[in-house]
């Protein structure tokens, strides 16, 4: 009131010479002044009061970070287990490379990469498997018609809980004698010494007779699942599963995928069961003993080991046909009718990927 009271002085003498029209016109200068004095300290007020908020958060940010924050303390034990830690991996490491470079009979293994050599590949697999369901065991007969790139004198394949019996190398003309044979666990490998080299470009066979497990423990492999029947009494099914690399627990094989080859399968199966694989039965043979029957597979597409796929089962299906394709699907027999809608899209989608692949 002070500062309008000196404004309005000031002005009354300044403009008492004007005249009375000008002294009208004070009062209403001096409110327009007062208005823009109240605004400039309105807005002085304001910076102030956001700088102290500003700088009030600031504080209780680093305040917290403070509290939360502990500087890390080294001990000697933290020390000694951290030295500990390094030594354990260490010598993890230098065991690795100890097991990957020893026999089962000790000796040093003379292949110490972990994927498979590139001199030999693999054409055509004739796989013959005749499994004792009730021991859990398969024996078994393959033979795998090879191609030498490069010169060599070994052959290494894919062996893992496999008793290997006996092994037979030919070429287009006479049988190569072994020298000498190794297995390495914890790469998988089984390795064949030659007393004679392989030629570059040329064929061989190698044949083998083994037994594997059937695996009641591990959905890997070759292994025996169950259901339950109408009755409640439980039912076996054997089934595979060789993703990622599991086709080595059932037969020796180039079990990599980029070493592709045809496939033929036969595989035995007790009366009242189904055989089930990549492709269309071929042939089926009763054998003389316990009524069991042979099943031959058509010779298959070239493709990698992990892609190979057989069931034996007592499973029943629905069929139907599509572009003179036969299309089946498989259930057990009091739930084969829930597979009516698989059939009906397979029926739609199979000439979409037909067409499309």
């Amino acid at each position: 009131s002070s500062m309008a009271n000196e404004a309005k002085y000031h002005l009354l003498q300044s403009r008492h010479d004007d005249g009375p029209n000008e002294v009208s016109d004070v009062d209403s200068t001096i409110k327009c002044c007062c208005c823009r004095v109240m605004k400039h300290r309105a807005y002085f007020y304001c910076f102030v009061l956001t700088i102290v908020l500003l700088f009030a958060m600031i504080s209780l940010m680093l305040a917290i970070v403070s509290q939360n924050y502990t500087r890390p303390s080294i001990s000697i034990n933290k020390t000694s287990k951290c030295i500990s830690n390094l030594i354990s991996n260490t010598s993890s490491h230098q065991n690795s490379s100890v097991l990957a470079s020893t026999a089962t009979n000790g000796q040093q293994f003379p292949y110490n990469h972990t994927r498979l050599p590139y001199h030999i590949r693999p054409i055509h697999y004739d796989i013959q498997l005749h499994p004792n369901y009730a021991k859990l065991r398969t024996n078994g007969r393959i033979k795998i018609y090879l191609t030498c790139l490069y010169s060599t004198s070994f052959i290494l394949v894919h062996v893992k809980d496999i008793k290997i019996q006996t092994i037979l190398i030919t070429d287009s003309q006479h049988a190569i004698n072994i020298s000498k044979t190794l297995q390495n666990t914890y790469n998988d490998f089984y390795y064949i010494q030659m007393e004679e080299p392989f030629q570059s470009n040329q064929n061989y066979t190698l044949e083998m007779t083994f037994t594997s497990k059937i695996s009641t423990e591990t959905l890997q492999g070759f292994y025996r699942a169950s259901y339950k029947d109408t009755t409640g009494n439980n039912r076996f099914m054997y089934v595979t599963q060789f993703e990622a690399a599991s086709a080595r627990s059932v037969f020796p094989c180039f079990d990599e995928p980029s070493m592709k080859a045809t496939v033929s399968l036969t595989i035995v199966r007790p009366s009242g069961y189904q055989a089930l694989s990549n492709m269309p039965v071929e042939d089926s043979v009763t054998l003389n003993t316990d009524n069991m029957v042979a099943v031959k597979f058509a010779k298959s597409v070239r493709m990698s080991t992990y892609l190979i796929a057989f069931a034996v089962c007592d499973y029943h299906y629905l069929e139907d046909r599509k572009n003179n394709i036969r299309i089946r699907t498989w259930a057990a027999a009091d739930k084969i009718n829930h597979t009516k809608l698989a059939l009906n899209a397979s029926m739609k989608i199979l000439p979409y990927y037909r067409k499309l692949f």
